[in-house]
């Protein structure tokens, strides 16, 4: 007999050759099942894949189980359980991560994306991924996303007969198993989600709309239409009277009318003679906004400038007045705004600094002084002024090459809720947090990309909030220790050929040499501070004094892990801040520069020499020597 690693190994065998037989059956089995099965298949096949051995290669992350979107569901809650009991959503991030796959983020310091520069590496890829696919987990995974298309081509003939649960459950499950929809699967699902569409619930919708952005899908004019159409009724609903005045004004301006954007009522009495509950299923919460907006900006759609401002007023009435806004919603919100390229204060006057400061302000408890009672102003909601706002940042066309302005998203890395909040002095630090509580790290570093993306200041305190629980200074793991134990980063590549890191510095076009790498460098520690200096150098003024000295020990702690792009983003962001560390500091980042001086490039070297002239500090001669015979030794080659 078999114990210990062995026996487990050939239990799970055994297992996986049993599911794969099942599998089988079940192919055989589609076309004679009804919808309820058909849909409860496809769910189950979608879980079966997320329990199974991940397959992917290095440097790719497997798919993340989704979790509800509704207050009371469970964590870890997946698609929606079966099709009996109370519904649970589809989609953990629900719009947390970019829509398209990580391994499709460009590289940004290459001019061609990553398909191409894989398409040319040669058969030595091609033999990796054959091998990947002929483990007994590939084979797995194969044999599931099988089941799944046979499903997918079945339930196409029933969608019109499924009710939302199971819609969302079948768009859910494709995003997961990675299927490509049929046309005939893709003309069918959109009048079925239109049908379906006043008899669902809140999780439903945002699941139904989030995955249909994993799989490609664009939504039909009239689905998207009628989804604009009841949520602005939904909020309206859930606005107080000062609000559904103010949204009373708004819908009699003529400009929305010759826009043709029915606000206000309309939502009821379009689906009032087709059968449809008279009582909106669907809730303005904050996380269906928030989804919606991330859905809008996979989509690329326009939508109207009415809907838009409603949907500011709503998460302001959550954030300010109600308490009640999560960190991942408006974190969600924000970055879904900085990826269309729409800064909010341009279309509500001052609305940034008064929902992100009030929602720091009510989730840490501290006071935030930012003037949070501040009567909103009038908003400005013709499409000419969605226009402007939009106009005013342009994505596509951005030049900056910051090495953190990087385009892409910060979240995409899974960072957990590890950040914590600290904006007074040092005395008592631990204690004052462990009353607070922590703030969600992730949310702050997707919070603080994203109004340093759009070029929306805060208030020094709140930006050190921020800054602080982006760079996890709060937590005790990273303040009472030196973490030398990061992860390595996946699908690193060597020295001589810069890599691009997935998720968080495929946002920043991080390039990693294989020193820092092997000895696992550039972890999340590093990678978050640099986050938090470089959005701090173009949120906020003067940050507070100990949120500097917390963040500047965060960076001297892993200086002998950075990169030539780590070194350039602190001092560059010291240098914008007028923040002169001590001598120990920057004798450890001379000490590093000059370890990584042959792999630095000409403009690296200028703006360390430059940023940190600017600061008081010079280079010794060893060092500038380096430095120096590195430029001349390009220019003559």
């Amino acid at each position: 007999p078999l114990f210990g690693a062995a026996a487990a190994q050939q239990h799970q065998q055994h297992q996986q050759q049993a599911l794969r037989a099942l599998l089988e059956s079940m192919r055989t089995a589609a076309p004679e099942c009804n919808a309820h099965d058909v849909a409860n298949g496809m769910w189950a096949l979608a879980r079966l894949r997320l329990l199974a051995p991940p397959v992917a290669p290095s440097g790719t992350a497997a798919p993340q189980p989704p979790s509800s979107t509704s207050e009371n569901a469970t964590e870890g809650g997946d698609a929606v359980e079966g099709t009996s009991g109370p519904p649970q959503p589809a989609l953990r991030d629900w719009g947390l991560e970019d829509p398209g796959p990580r391994k499709t983020v460009r590289r940004q310091s290459q001019p061609v994306p990553e398909v191409v520069a894989a398409a040319t590496a040669g058969p030595a890829a091609t033999a990796e991924s054959d091998m990947t696919s002929r483990t007994p987990a590939g084979l797995l995974h194969a044999d599931l996303q099988a089941a799944g298309s046979v499903l997918l081509h079945v339930s196409c003939r029933r969608l019109l007969q499924y009710n939302p649960q199971q819609l969302a459950n079948t768009a859910w499950a494709a995003a997961v198993l990675e299927l490509q929809p049929p046309p005939s699967w893709v003309a069918a699902f959109w009048p079925a989600a239109l049908a379906a569409l006043p008899y669902m619930r809140t999780e439903e919708l945002v699941a139904t709309a989030t995955a249909s952005t994993r799989i490609g899908l664009q939504p039909s004019g009239e689905w998207l239409a009628a989804v604009l159409d009841l949520t602005a009724e939904a909020m309206r609903q859930a606005a107080g009277p000062e609000e559904r005045n103010q949204a009373g004004k708004e819908s009699s301006n003529p400009a929305l009318g010759q826009a043709g954007y029915p606000f206000a009522d309309s939502a009821t009495a379009k689906w009032s003679n087709d059968g449809a509950p008279k009582r909106l299923r669907i809730q303005a919460t904050g996380r269906c906004l928030a989804s919606l907006l991330w859905c809008v900006a996979a989509w690329r759609v326009r939508v109207p400038a009415a809907w838009t401002a409603a949907v500011l007023a709503r998460l302001e009435a959550l954030a300010v007045q109600e308490g009640s806004l999560e960190p991942a919603s408006l974190a969600t919100a924000l970055q879904a705004m900085a990826r269309i390229g729409l800064r909010p204060d341009a279309l509500v006057a001052g609305w940034t600094r008064r929902v992100v400061e009030g929602h720091v302000a009510a989730a840490t408890g501290a006071a935030s002084g930012s003037g949070c009672g501040v009567r909103r102003q009038r908003m400005r909601t013709t499409d000419a002024s969605l226009a402007a706002a939009t106009a005013v940042v342009s994505w596509e066309s951005d030049a900056d090459r910051d090495a953190l302005a990087r385009e892409g998203e910060w979240n995409a890395m899974d960072c957990g809720s590890k950040g914590g909040v600290w904006s007074g002095d040092e005395e008592g630090f631990l204690s004052y947090r462990q009353r607070l509580g922590r703030y969600d790290g992730r949310a702050a570093r997707m919070l603080l990309w994203s109004l340093a993306r759009l070029g929306c200041p805060l208030g020094d305190r709140t930006a050190g909030v921020l800054a602080l629980a982006a760079a996890d200074c709060c937590d005790t793991t990273t303040t009472t220790s030196v973490s030398t134990s990061h992860p390595p980063d996946p699908g690193a590549a060597p020295a001589s050929e810069p890599a691009t890191r997935s998720g968080a510095a495929g946002a920043t076009g991080r390039h990693e040499s294989s020193s820092s790498s092997s000895s696992g460098g550039g972890g999340g520690g590093l990678s978050n501070v640099c986050l938090a200096l470089w959005a701090l150098a173009r949120v906020a003024q003067r940050p507070e004094e100990s949120v500097m000295r917390q963040l500047v020990r965060q960076v001297y702690r892993d200086i002998p892990l950075a990169a030539g792009v780590d070194l350039v983003t602190v001092v560059r962001a010291l240098a914008v801040l007028r923040y002169c560390p001590g001598p120990r500091f920057w004798r450890a980042v001379e000490r590093r520069v000059a370890c990584l001086a042959p792999g630095l490039t000409e403009q690296q070297a200028s703006v360390l020499k430059s940023c940190c002239a600017q600061l008081g500090w010079q280079f010794s001669a060893k060092t500038l020597e380096a430095l120096d015979h590195l430029d001349v030794g390009r220019r003559e080659r």
